[in-house]
């Protein structure tokens, strides 16, 4: 029984109502969540109620067992909820599908299901989702949106209330991309792809976020693929403007999901062929045409052929063809190209034929003196403009029909007549003449026999160009007799006692004469006693120049008595010339001036006279010039000749081609290309003439390059800003600059030692290759060159290199992933941006930032309000200007203007000078992506690591801008002012690779593809200015350059190196501008190849000298081409050598012993190249040069050519 009474009692105490009342809790609430704890009754109350509670509880206890003992115990225990199950607990669910079942168990605390329950569902949130019941034990939900929703089952069992709910996650949608395009489209010209975001049905679908990228199975050139684009939710569908480049096949385009490579579409496209662009240029030199269409292009691909039409029934082939016409006239002359495709293009133009002149005209030869006429030349289509006449002799040419000439000395001269019309054409005549000069009489005489008698001697007469044939003597006492020169001799007596003039005539040939007296003492009363007789030629003496004395004339006053001595003084202090025997002497007057010059002669009596006289010795005038060429424009400045002791008062040049012009400068067309020899003949106010010929090299397109102002260019302060880190020092004192010292980056402390540099200046550079550096140092000293440039291919409106267009902004944006800020995004192009047409004027400036300016700069207002640069100005902060002047179909190629020029610009420009950073607020677009476009050139392309040993780094970029209307056209200007390290590298990278890179030329060694054959990045105080045309540019430069002029040594006399007579010399030679390996994160370098090869270095004072040592520079071979020309200009004042004796290896810079003296040229690798011209310490080449390679291992120089070595003079 107590067992029974126990069992009812645990099962009244199980069920839900008792427990209920054992936990004083109601039913219908539930218990309250961790968080929000049920109240707690008063204290008070509690007291209260426990009595009753505790009589309560035993009240139901007894009735509960006395319920027990009267039911007995056959009913089933009663089963309490414990908890709902819902499974599965998570599922995902496709987007309109009916998904997976769910079920909900009840369970009691032991796990036991409860069966028999009702359950209840629901689903949060209600909008987007469906269940296909709301009660029952299993149910399924289908899902139309959305992404995740809570599935509920409530489950109610004796009285009690449990719940559970499932995840539900929306699948992403089963969406597809559809890609539409052009089935055909014209290569290399702009297109719209369209992609769109397709659902599970085939129907836009606006709800997909990724992002999207396009490729093309064309990667030829050419060809420009959109940047990615990211959907964001709310677009079914994106345009993308596409370019595909190679012509004649069909290419697929694809677009991809980045993140989901099934989620992708392709289309295929047609390229059809963009056919070629036919230009031509001509050059007509009378009835010959000359044409080039090197103008010619294929925009996508080659041209294969020329065809001709000349309009005249002839035709032609081939790119540069020349024609006669027959007729003169104006002929409209076809081309059509057809480029590899078979696309043709064609053009046509009219040439104007002159039918040139024709040069006629006769000589009238007088002796020396020839009258020319050329009256007879002719034109049959227009006139003569000039007639020139050449020599032959070396004088200048002359002008004018009729003409009249002397010539210095007898000869056969082909005298040149060359006529030019008024078109320009010319024509040449040749006439031989011959130049007749007199005989030159010398007499002799002496005593004969009889008294009184006289003896004269012709013999000594002659005829330059013939023979003489008589002569007579004219005794002076009225009584003449001849002879012939076989005989030679004559005689005569005198009656009379007396001094008489004795005069010889001779006769050549030609019928000409000459004469000569001389006087002689006749009788008992004559003594014995010599006439020191003194003359000289030429005159006027010139400085430099010989001038011969003659004292022939000298006699004895006794015909019976000779001279046999006769001595010299030059009135200069020089040695005097004396016992010479024979009665001439040569001498040199080194300087201008009057000098009193004296003879003394001696008879063989040991008698003696002298005689004086001033001879004025004049200065030639130096004539010195310079050129530009602009295609066959060359213009000539003749303004640095001089004269040391008077004035020039007349400039002639004399073209080389016939014309002749005059002033101190001048200029002149050339009516065709080739090699010209222009002469400067300058005439100074006493008749003296001077000379100087340069040779002038024409084509369609020039590079003229100067160089000058060696040792002569005073170090700025960044020289001692980076001295504690790189170790540059100068040589001869203790500091670079004054300003280096008032700023503190050096502080003098040697007073034996000048405190900052003077001239002529050279830099002690520990090399980068050595261990340690300070032992092996170079020796460099600076200069400036100038560059002219004509019509510069690989630069040009199409592709400015050095500047970027709106596609090199936009492909740069897209460079690792975009990297610009997120308040605009990557640059975009308009799709309409014009293919051509367009002009820029241009100007850079590049110089390293000084502590004055980088204040300057930090401080100032607008534009001039640029980041504070203390602490990173290392002396290496190059501060540059790049202005542009554009007109608008120029501004809308390279930047991409649309609609208003002013809006635009001020839309895409911010007023102040920033770091053209992503969240800078003083930066525009255009200077944020104008920044990064330099950032992805100097540190991808062209990474300028090997050079600068750092990555490219901007500190600032600011536009400033302004539009101008002229004549109806809208003109912009523009200044691009930007700060960096290494930008000097990067533009010296620019100008030698051109339209190719530097990490492209590394691996696939194509030659460079600039205008300066050598890349050498150290330039100070640069200045360029010019202008890109559709098809070329044309720039002046002018810079600084550093660490180039090096001074090396040579044996000496004995031939051996490390001996007391070595002696340094200067070279010159292209180099590239890597000087250090390429490393891990920057894997290209031009020096890559040199590794593990040494050359021998002769450095005076380097530890190493005369001793391998491995390379630390990288050669380069520079053979200028037609139409290119060097030109060096040496300094008269001394130049800085260190004699390896005075300098023994290892020697500090601060103990070098300078040596200053003049410097002239000596020799060139490999030899011949080029004329020195001493006078004007100038040395001029003039391309084209070809030489054989030097040394070389594969592909790569083991020394540069050429290498120009200048020596003490």
């Amino acid at each position: 029984m107590r067992a029974v009474v126990h069992g009812g009692l645990r099962r009244i105490l199980r069920s839900p109502d008792r427990l209920a009342l054992r936990r004083n809790i109601p039913m219908e609430e539930p218990t309250p969540a961790p968080s929000e704890p049920a109240p707690m009754p008063e204290e008070k109350k509690t007291k209260k109620w426990l009595p009753l509670v505790a009589i309560l509880v035993v009240v139901i206890l007894v009735a509960a067992a006395g319920a027990v003992l009267l039911l007995g115990g056959g009913q089933q225990p009663v089963q309490v909820l414990d908890r709902v199950e819902v499974t599965p607990a998570t599922a995902t669910l496709s987007v309109g599908a009916l998904g997976a079942s769910f079920t909900a168990v009840a369970r009691e605390s032991g796990g036991a299901e409860i069966t028999g329950v009702t359950v209840g569902w629901s689903v949060s949130p209600t909008a987007g989702a469906t269940m296909s019941a709301t009660s029952g034990r299993t149910i399924s939900v289908r899902v139309y949106s959305g992404t995740t929703f809570t599935l509920t089952a409530s489950v109610t069992h004796g009285g009690v209330t449990r719940t559970d709910t499932a995840a539900v996650t929306v699948a992403p949608y089963a969406n597809s991309l559809d890609l539409a395009a052009p089935g055909s489209v014209v290569s290399r010209t702009d297109f719209t792809a369209t992609v769109s975001v397709l659902n599970q049905f085939g129907s836009a679908f606006s709800g997909y976020s990724g992002t999207v990228t396009l490729q093309s199975t064309d990667k030829g050139a050419g060809t420009v693929m959109p940047a990615a684009y990211t959907f964001d939710g709310t677009v079914s569908s994106a345009d993308f403007t596409i370019r595909l480049g190679t012509p004649g096949r069909t290419w697929t385009v694809y677009a991809n999901d980045t993140a989901n490579s099934s989620l992708a579409a392709s289309v295929d496209v047609a390229v059809t062929n963009q056919n070629p662009v036919a230009q031509f240029s001509f050059l007509a030199t009378g009835d010959n045409v000359d044409f080039d269409a090197a103008a010619s292009a294929d925009p996508d691909g080659t041209i294969a052929s020329y065809a001709w039409d000349f309009d005249d029934g002839n035709t032609g082939t081939g790119q540069t063809p020349s024609h006669s016409y027959a007729l003169a006239g104006a002929y409209n002359v076809a081309l059509t190209v057809t480029d590899n495709l078979g696309g043709t293009g064609s053009i046509t133009k009219s040439v104007a034929v002159n039918v040139g002149p024709t040069a006629s005209f006769e000589a009238y030869p007088s002796g020396l003196d020839v009258v020319v006429d050329a009256s007879g030349s002719s034109d049959s289509d227009g006139a003569i403009a000039t007639y020139a006449w050449a020599w032959d002799d070396g004088s200048p040419v002359s002008s004018g029909v009729n003409v009249s000439h002397s010539y210095a000395a007898a000869g056969t001269y082909n005298i040149t007549l060359t006529v030019t019309d008024n078109s320009g054409a010319t024509d040449s005549a040749y006439r031989l003449v011959t130049a007749k000069a007199p005989p030159v009489a010398v007499l002799a005489i002496r005593a004969g026999l009889l008294p009184n008698e006289l003896i004269a001697n012709a013999s000594g007469s002659s005829d330059p160009d013939g023979v003489v044939v008589s002569f007579n003597v004219d005794w002076g006492d009225g009584n003449v007799t001849s002879g012939v020169p076989f005989v030679n001799e004559t005689s005569h007596i005198y009656f009379l006692d007396g001094n008489y003039t004795i005069t010889l005539t001779v006769y050549d040939n030609d019928g000409f004469s000459d004469s000569t007296s001389t006087v002689r003492c006749v009788g008992l009363l004559c003594g014995s006693q010599p006439v020191a007789v003194l003359d000289y030629a030429p005159q006027p003496a010139v400085a430099m120049e010989p001038v011969t004395f003659d004292g022939s004339g000298s006699y004895d006053l006794n015909p019976a008595r000779t001279i046999v001595q006769y001595d010299f003084e030059f009135g200069d202090g020089t040695n005097a010339t004396t016992n010479e025997t024979t009665p001439w002497a040569v001498h040199f007057y080194a300087v201008y001036g009057t000098y009193r010059v004296n003879l003394t002669v001696w008879n063989d009596l040991g008698q003696s006279n002298t005689t004086s006289m001033d001879v004025t010795v004049l200065s030639r005038p130096l004539a010195s010039f310079t050129y530009s060429v602009a295609v066959l424009d060359v213009s000539v400045d003749g303004s640095a000749s001089s004269d040391l002791d008077g004035s020039i008062v007349n400039y002639t040049w004399d073209w080389g081609d016939g014309a002749i012009t005059y002033g101190v400068t001048s200029s002149h067309t050339y009516a065709s290309a080739a090699d010209f020899d222009v002469t400067l003949f300058v005439t100074d106010n006493d008749g003296l003439v001077g000379t100087s010929m340069l040779t002038v090299s024409l084509g369609t397109s020039s590079l003229d390059y100067t160089f000058y102002d060696f040792f002569n260019v005073p170090w700025g302060e960044w020289w001692d800003m980076r001295t504690p880190v790189y170790g540059d020092l100068p040589v001869g004192a203790e500091c670079f600059s004054p300003s280096g010292v008032l700023n503190g980056f050096c502080t003098p402390s040697d007073p034996g030692i000048p405190d900052v540099a003077s001239y002529p200046y050279v830099n002690w550079y520990p090399s980068a290759a050595g261990t340690p550096p300070p032992s092996d140092p170079l020796l460099y000293a600076p200069y400036r060159f100038d560059v002219v440039g004509t019509n510069i291919s690989g630069f040009d409106m199409g592709e400015p290199v050095f500047i970027p267009d709106c596609d090199d902004l936009a492909w740069s944006s897209r460079v690792s992933g975009g990297g610009l800020p997120p308040d605009w995004g990557d640059w975009t192009c308009p799709t309409d941006l014009p293919a051509s047409g367009g002009a820029t004027d241009f100007e850079v400036f590049l110089q390293y930032l000084t502590i004055d300016r980088e204040v300057i700069i930090a401080t100032g207002a607008a534009p001039d309000d640029c980041p504070d640069l203390t602490g990173s100005n290392d002396g290496f902060i190059i501060e540059s200007y790049f202005n542009l002047t554009m007109d608008y179909t120029a501004s809308r190629r390279l930047f991409g203007v649309a609609g208003d020029p002013a809006t635009w610009w001020g839309d895409n420009t911010r007023a102040g000078c920033g770091p053209a950073g992503k969240f800078d607020a003083k930066s525009g677009n255009l200077e944020k992506a104008y920044n990064w476009w330099l950032l992805v050139l100097g540190n991808g392309p062209h990474d300028v690591f090997s050079s600068f040993e750092y990555p490219y780094q901007g500190f600032f970029t600011d536009i400033t801008w302004s539009v101008n209307v002229v004549g109806g056209q809208n003109y912009t200007s523009i200044s691009v002012h930007h700060g960096a390290w290494g930008l000097e590298v990067l533009f010296s990278r620019l100008s030698y690779y051109g339209r190719t890179n530097y990490s492209d030329a590394i691996l696939t060694a194509a030659e460079p593809q600039g205008w300066w054959d050598m890349e050498l990045a150290w330039f100070e105080d640069l200045s360029m200015s010019g202008n890109l045309t559709e098809t070329s540019m044309n720039f002046t430069l002018s810079s600084v350059m550093q660490y180039h002029f090096q001074e090396l040594a040579l044996p000496g006399t004995d031939g051996l190196w490390n001996t007391p007579d070595d002696e340094p010399i200067w070279t010159w030679s292209p180099i590239l501008t890597d000087y250090i390996y390429s490393t891990g994160a920057h894997v290209y370098s031009e020096l890559d190849p040199y590794e593990g090869i040494e050359y021998f270095h002769t450095t005076p004072g380097s530890v190493r000298y005369a001793t391998n040592y491995i390379f630390d520079y990288v050669p380069r071979i520079w053979k200028i081409t037609a139409r290119q020309s060097w030109t060096f200009l040496l300094p008269s004042a001394d130049a800085g050598w260190h004699y390896p004796n005075d300098n023994p290896p290892g020697t500090a810079a601060a103990d070098y012993v300078q040596t200053d003296a003049p410097i002239t040229y000596s020799y060139s690798t490999p030899v011949g190249l080029g004329t020195w011209d001493s006078g004007n310490r100038r040395l001029v080449i003039v391309g084209p040069i070809n030489f054989p390679n030097p040394p070389m291992m594969g592909i790569y120089p083991l020394e540069s050519r050429p290498i120009f070595v200048f020596r003490r003079a």
